[in-house]
């Protein structure tokens, strides 16, 4: 079993390695010859504010108080 220096020495020498790898042979130290664009945010869709959109979020309201009543009413009903 290695000591504790030889041991450090080669994780210190497989960093280096690693380094040199990276940014030598993977060319991650080198500039970028491709033109980024600038961000562009995406585009926000309007409200839609029609009659039938009005409908739908009255008839979900509306289902959701009746669901709460009987849901109470269940509750209540059998000693809940």
């Amino acid at each position: 079993m290695p000591s504790i220096w030889a041991w450090s020495l080669a994780a210190w020498m497989s960093g280096v390695g690693l380094v040199w790898f990276l940014a030598c042979k993977m060319e991650m130290a080198s500039p970028v010859h491709v033109a980024i664009p600038a961000s562009v945010p995406p585009l926000r869709l309007p409200v839609d504010t029609s009659q039938v959109e009005k409908e739908r979020l009255r008839t979900l309201i509306i289902s959701g108080a009746v669901g709460f009543v009987l849901a109470v009413l269940v509750a209540f009903g059998f000693g809940g």
